[in-house]
C-alpha cells in the first residue's frame, strides 16, 4: 500500500516555521506605526515653520520703512502681522536676549501651558500640539540683515530638548 502525505513531524515543522515568520512580521507593525507617527510630526513641524517664515518674509518684502525695520519691537509687530493669534503663546511676551554680542528678540512657547494646536483640527479629528521658540536678531551692525531662527518640537509633554531648528534670513531692501 502506497501512503502519500506528510508525517506529523513535517507538519509540526511547517507550522513552526509559519509561526516564526508571522511573529516576525507582527513585531514590525509597532515599529512601522512609530516611524509613521514620527514622519507626521516632522511634516507638521515643517509646515508650521514654513507658514511662519513665509508670513515673515512676505511682510518684510512689503516693508519700506527703515524706522520700522530698525526698531526691534516695531519689526516684530510688522513681521508677524497676519499670523493667527492662537499661534502666539501665552500673552505673546517677547524678551531681549544676547547672542554673539548682538541683542535680539525672542518669544518662547516651550512649556505645557503654551503648547499650540497646529493645524487646528477642531471637531474634525485628532489634534496635534507643537511647542516652539522664535528668535529674531540682526546679523550685522547696520541692521539691514536679520536672522530668524525657529526651534520646533511636537507634543505637549516632556522637556524641550533636541528640537528641530530652522533658519531664514531677511534683508531690508529699502525701496
Amino acid at each position: 500500500m502506497n501512503k502519500s502525505g506528510f508525517s506529523l513531524v513535517e507538519v509540526a515543522l511547517a507550522v513552526l516555521l509559519v509561526g516564526i515568520g508571522l511573529t516576525t512580521i507582527f513585531a514590525l507593525f509597532p515599529l512601522g506605526l512609530q516611524q509613521s507617527d514620527g514622519a507626521i510630526q516632522d511634516t507638521q513641524e515643517a509646515m508650521f515653520v514654513d507658514y511662519v517664515f513665509n508670513t515673515i518674509e512676505g511682510n518684510c518684502l512689503t516693508n519700506t520703512s527703515w524706522t520700522v525695520w530698525s526698531d526691534d519691537v516695531k519689526f516684530v509687530n510688522m513681521a508677524l502681522k497676519g499670523i493667527d493669534s492662537n499661534l502666539v503663546p501665552g500673552n505673546g511676551t517677547w524678551q531681549n536676549y544676547t547672542e554673539d554680542g548682538i541683542v535680539g528678540r525672542r518669544v518662547q512657547c516651550t512649556n505645557l501651558a503654551d503648547a499650540i494646536e497646529y493645524p487646528d483640527q477642531g471637531a474634525l479629528g485628532f489634534s496635534r500640539y507643537l511647542r516652539y521658540e522664535l528668535k529674531i536678531k540682526n546679523m550685522d551692525r547696520s541692521g539691514t540683515l536679520k536672522k530668524i531662527e525657529m526651534s520646533v518640537k511636537s507634543g505637549r509633554y516632556g522637556k524641550f530638548d533636541f528640537p528641530q531648528t530652522y533658519l531664514t534670513r531677511v534683508v531690508y531692501l529699502g525701496m
